[in-house]
């Protein structure tokens, strides 16, 4: 072999050795990053939220699938079963939970799959709003709610959304008379949360509803200006 030659073969294997440990230096420094990343706090938690929400989502689907075959059970009993368990977990479970974020949509969904059904989910908010006898946080808590349900429901009809303000409104009536003589120092959050819970109640249902309370406007009218005429 020629002096040339072996210097090639020599360079080649100082290349392939300088090669080999830049490997392993890259996979250490791999390595080193996913320990670092693992290590910060800030990434483990973010971690173990995702997770948490994939359990919370396979969870729900169970639920969905589990409710839409008993309320759409061929036996009469067995959907009315279903809805009154979903209703009295939402009041015994739901209900007092602070800052729920994702079960109520099972009862809402299942609420709305029959007008009767909407009538009874909607009186059994109403009667713990109304009930004196409930803490103000439970009271609270339904007429949100209750508010959201009517608000929000795609199949929630507009003569549910009329009823609906029109209680609220005398309940809030109710409460002004109640309180405006003894309101003397200006607004009270603690004093006359029932006051504020059932005006956020009106405002919320008013804002995404608006359409269908101004069309029943409209025909109210209507109705006075045909009697009027026939008269």
């Amino acid at each position: 072999m020629s002096s040339s030659q072996t210097l090639l073969a020599r360079s080649s294997q100082a290349t392939f050795a300088d090669s080999g440990d830049d490997d392993d230096a890259s996979t250490t420094d791999d390595s080193d990053s996913d320990a670092t990343l693992e290590d910060d706090p800030a990434i483990a938690r973010q971690r173990k939220v995702k997770e948490d929400v994939k359990q919370v989502d396979q969870m729900m689907e169970i639920l969905f699938q589990y409710y839409t075959a008993l309320t759409t059970s061929t036996t009469l009993e067995t959907r009315h079963n279903a809805v009154e368990r979903l209703i009295d977990q939402f009041h015994s479970i739901i209900l007092p939970t602070y800052r729920s974020r994702h079960p109520q949509f099972l009862i809402f969904h299942f609420a709305q799959s029959d007008p009767i059904i909407v009538d009874q989910f909607v009186t059994s908010c109403v009667s713990v709003l109304l009930d004196k006898k409930q803490s103000p946080v439970l009271r609270h808590s339904a007429a949100a709610y209750f508010s959201g349900f009517v608000g929000r429901g795609a199949h929630v009809a507009p003569s549910v959304v009329h009823d609906c303000l029109d209680l609220l409104c005398d309940q809030l009536t109710s409460l002004r008379k109640t309180y405006e003589p003894s309101c003397t120092h200006g607004a009270d959050l603690k004093r006359y949360g029932d006051f504020y819970a059932v005006f956020q109640a009106i405002l919320y249902i008013f804002c995404f509803r608006w359409r269908d309370i101004a069309s029943a406007s409209s025909d109210l009218d209507e109705d006075d200006d045909l009697i009027d005429t026939n008269e």
